[in-house]
């Protein structure tokens, strides 16, 4: 139902939309599968391919938010638990031209033993425990 929604807003052809829908919401079958420009116009929805200046300055953008956000830099909780004073991740950005937002989580990881359960001998494994500080998007 909102699917069709959504593309009712931008298509007027309720067959289309039919066809759209149901590709999306039954055949597909993941929430995460990537559709790339090429798909999205057999699928038949509007896609408009970028100019040499319009991909080299998306490219730009990413490789900007992408050094924000470190990317390219492995998560690692044991390095994690390693630091003695809570940390911060910007986990999403927002940007125009005169705004900027950061989502943001400061947490702190300790290790800690806990019993291994009943049949584990008194045992105790090692665990993480994550505590989530502070939550939010903030105008930066």
């Amino acid at each position: 139902m909102l699917a069709r929604k959504l593309l009712a807003l931008h298509i007027r052809d309720d067959e289309r939309i039919t066809r759209i829908v149901k590709v999306l919401t039954r055949e597909l079958l993941s929430h995460d599968y990537y559709i790339g420009r090429r798909e999205a116009k057999t699928l038949e929805l509007q896609v408009e391919d970028a100019t040499a200046d319009e991909a080299d300055l998306m490219w730009k953008i990413y490789e900007d938010v992408a050094q924000e956000l470190k990317l390219s830099e492995p998560w690692n909780w044991e390095n994690e638990a390693l630091a003695a004073q809570p940390r911060t991740a910007i986990q999403g950005l927002l940007q125009s031209r005169d705004l900027k937002h950061v989502f943001s989580s400061t947490y702190q990881i300790k290790r800690m033993a806990v019993p291994s359960g009943p049949g584990g001998g008194g045992k105790k494994q090692e665990s993480l425990q994550i505590t989530v500080l502070k939550q939010a998007w903030e105008r930066v």
